[in-house]
């Protein structure tokens, strides 16, 4: 391997050259494989054909994306307070929050926001889902209550009738 900088050579765990100081990788003048001089903005050496430009690594790794995923669906479990939209919603909100901090080992701001949007928009939608599974259980009671008091009416005028 050879300094990009000043062409000179040095071996493959140096981190900096020790003829110029110049990191490893930095510099544009040499080729880093066979050390021929290149030209500003090239990505090959004319001499080897190797690549001159190292290709950057994802650094995010998707962290982003899933960052973006959770916060979404989190503040759509807030806005979507159902079983059919809030609740899937927020899970996925918390998963893609676990998946992001899993990937990089610390919480950003925006799987925290996401892994919080996800827990108030569960909690919000199985509150919803409680309130209306009472409501129609009250519902019910009431509407049988009243058709069955009807009924007994019913029942007596006709029995009255045929006894008449």
């Amino acid at each position: 391997m050879y300094c990009r900088h000043c062409g000179s050579a040095f071996g493959e765990a140096a981190v900096i050259c020790v003829r110029c100081g110049a990191p490893k990788g930095e510099g544009t003048v040499y080729c880093p494989n066979c050390a021929a001089q290149t030209q500003p903005g090239a990505t090959v050496c004319l001499g080897c054909g190797g690549p001159l430009a190292k290709p950057q690594p994802d650094t995010a790794g998707g962290t982003q994306t899933a960052a973006i995923v959770s916060l979404v669906t989190g503040i759509l479990s807030i806005l979507c307070c159902s079983v059919f939209v809030g609740l899937p919603c927020g899970i996925a909100a918390i998963i893609c929050a676990k998946k992001a901090k899993q990937k990089t080992g610390v919480m950003g701001p925006m799987e925290l926001a996401g892994l919080i949007c996800g827990i108030v928009g569960t909690v919000f939608s199985g509150l919803f889902i409680i309130v209306t599974i009472i409501y129609y259980i009250a519902f019910g009671v009431l509407i049988f209550s009243q058709v069955a008091s009807e009924s007994s009416e019913y029942l007596r005028v006709l029995a009255f009738r045929l006894m008449a």
